[in-house]
């Protein structure tokens, strides 16, 4: 929005609600929010929680970043039947969040996350991703050995898939991972993938 600063949209809980009572008529059991900033305002989820429990009562799943979950929010998602919550992680390497992910999350914040969600009997589940651009054996090492420490319930691991016009296309291509029938490829809806040069870092 020009000259207003950036904004975060999201729709109130009354709204939300509403949308799922008309869905419930389809007799579902579980309810998926594919919102990584679900439980972001504190505000927010507890209107939310009052009103989810009075009128869907039905278990479901969240993605959430680990520096929205608090004790709070995990004991709230309890109440109203959270069974799980995916963490998107991808890596602990703060050299490869930052310049390759462009993501700043704060990695000390992960096992008090997951201790809370654990804590209160919910299912802390762990996204992680390989064959990041000049990611290392090293780096790949450390990954797994703080995942062994911080004993999430789940890990799933991810391929790193190229999309058009993104950034890290560009680096790709800086480093020679990607050539030009690669991005044709790309630009094409083709899935290209495995461009770590000594593939036997994830073998």
């Amino acid at each position: 929005y020009s000259q207003k600063g950036k904004w975060h949209r999201r729709r109130s809980p009354r709204n939300v609600i509403d949308e799922l009572m008309i869905a419930k008529k389809q007799k579902y059991r579980l309810v998926h929010f594919n919102d990584d900033s679900f439980i972001s305002n504190p505000e927010w989820l507890n209107e939310f929680a009052s009103l989810y429990k009075e009128h869907i009562d039905m278990p479901f799943q969240i993605n959430a970043c680990p520096e929205h979950i608090t004790e709070e929010a995990a004991r709230t998602l309890s109440k109203i039947r959270c069974l799980k919550v995916k963490i998107g992680v991808q890596t602990i390497s703060d050299r490869l969040k930052r310049d390759i992910c462009r993501r700043f999350e704060n990695v000390a914040r992960i096992p008090s996350a997951l201790d809370y969600l654990k804590r209160n009997g919910i299912y802390a589940a762990i996204d992680v991703m390989y064959n990041l651009p000049t990611q290392t054996e090293a780096e790949i090492i450390e990954d797994l050995k703080f995942y062994n420490a911080i004993r999430p319930s789940e890990i799933i691991p991810f391929n790193l898939i190229y999309f058009p016009e993104t950034s890290i296309v560009n680096i790709a291509l800086q480093y020679g991972l990607l050539n030009g029938r690669d991005i044709e490829k790309i630009k094409n809806g083709g899935l290209v993938a495995d461009y770590i040069k000594d593939q036997k870092l994830l073998c």
